[in-house]
């Protein structure tokens, strides 16, 4: 999804909500980030990860995965919350119960496609989000195959392999 800036102002998460009604949006250090809908081939590519990787997480009960647009706040003040394309969450970590806002345990597999607008640099500081909160694996893909994945390295940040 490629994103355009809303006007510069710091947004709590539910002020964010507020402004961008039922447009996608994700907020990053306060910046509110309204999301383009995604085009068919980035859809089609979340539709087969997600059938790939819930075939295998709920035939060895493994955790929780969850759909595109579900909002994880990974920090307040300023605020982030992140909506990845899917995410994992490994059984003993699920909250119980499930909240009906957004959830505050840092997923332990995050994947994000890539679409055709989306900016490196945008793509990359998502990675680095999800890291610095304590994510253990990102999948950055690019369809229709190609998948990169992130992981810490040391204070530098995160790497893309």
């Amino acid at each position: 999804m490629s994103a355009i800036e809303a006007p510069v102002r710091s947004y709590t998460a539910e002020e964010a909500q507020l402004e961008a009604g039922a447009d996608s949006w994700e907020l990053i250090n306060g910046a509110l980030l309204i999301m383009s809908p995604p085009g068919g081939e980035h859809g089609g590519c979340v539709d087969n990860l997600h059938f790939a990787l819930g075939s295998h997480v709920r035939s060895q009960r493994l955790g929780k995965l969850f759909a595109a647009e579900t909002g994880f706040l990974l920090a307040r003040n300023p605020d982030t919350l992140l909506a990845p394309d899917r995410a994992f969450i490994a059984e003993p970590r699920v909250p119980q119960p499930l909240p009906k806002g957004w959830l505050q345990t840092v997923p332990d597999l995050i994947v994000e496609v890539v679409s055709p607008s989306d900016r490196i640099g945008e793509v990359t500081e998502k990675v680095g989000k999800w890291l610095e909160a304590g994510g253990q694996r990102v999948w950055v893909v690019y369809p229709p195959l190609e998948i990169r994945s992130g992981s810490p390295c040391g204070k530098r940040g995160p790497a893309v392999e």
